[in-house]
């Protein structure tokens, strides 16, 4: 998951507004911020959701044995990598 293309626009703005104009960038951001606080806890939901997932799934592959190869491609599914899961 990634912030959405607005949200990154706002910051790239905001980044660059603060160094030539850092008054007008605190203003900026003080508007701003509500969206980028519900993008950021979008951004966090999805994280907590993608481990909870990954969880489900390795419960589930220790109590139905899966070759190595569709092991790893559930888990590639499951969380983007096999790599990095430990079972």
């Amino acid at each position: 998951m990634s912030l959405s293309p607005l949200a990154r626009q706002v910051i790239r703005d905001l980044t660059q507004l603060l160094e030539s104009h850092p008054r007008a960038a605190l203003e900026s951001l003080r508007i701003a911020s509500p969206v980028l606080i519900e993008a950021l806890q979008r951004l966090g939901n999805d994280a907590l959701d993608r481990v909870q997932v990954e969880i489900q799934l390795l419960a589930w592959l220790a109590k139905y044995p899966q070759s190595e190869q569709a092991r790893e491609e559930l888990l590639e599914i499951g969380h983007g990598s096999p790599e990095g899961i430990s079972s």
